[in-house]
């Protein structure tokens, strides 16, 4: 979905066609996933039997935010919506900037043919 064009990102009147072709409707179902997927995290979190990741006095990330929320020493309402998107953001900072690298470097090969045909050999190899 990151990659589809929006009329609407470009021009607002027309956010229709983004109705018709039925990427809203593609956008929605997929915000509805993985919503689905950081409320089984925090699920698991909630579990009083859970198994703590390496040593059983540790914390995770997700223990932290549940710890914080939970103090409530906010001066805002920090919900399970907050403790979700920081999870969403950690998770896609490590795989987007992995992707961005790829595609440099993609290019960048693209740009020198002579080292392309280098790396092409050493792969073969």
């Amino acid at each position: 979905m990151l990659t589809k064009f929006f009329v609407s990102d470009f021009i607002p009147f027309f956010s229709w066609i983004d109705k018709l072709s039925g990427l809203y409707g593609r956008l929605d179902k997929t915000f509805k996933e993985l919503d689905s997927f950081y409320e089984g995290i925090l699920n698991e979190h909630f579990h009083p039997n859970r198994q703590k990741s390496f040593d059983h006095e540790e914390e995770n990330f997700i223990d932290v935010l549940l710890h914080l929320k939970n103090q409530n020493s906010f001066s805002f309402d920090f919900t399970y919506d907050h403790i979700k998107a920081l999870t969403m953001n950690i998770l896609s900072a490590g795989t987007d900037t992995s992707a961005a690298t790829a595609v440099w470097a993609m290019t960048e090969l693209m740009k020198n043919p002579r080292i392309m045909h280098k790396v092409q050999a050493e792969v073969r190899n």
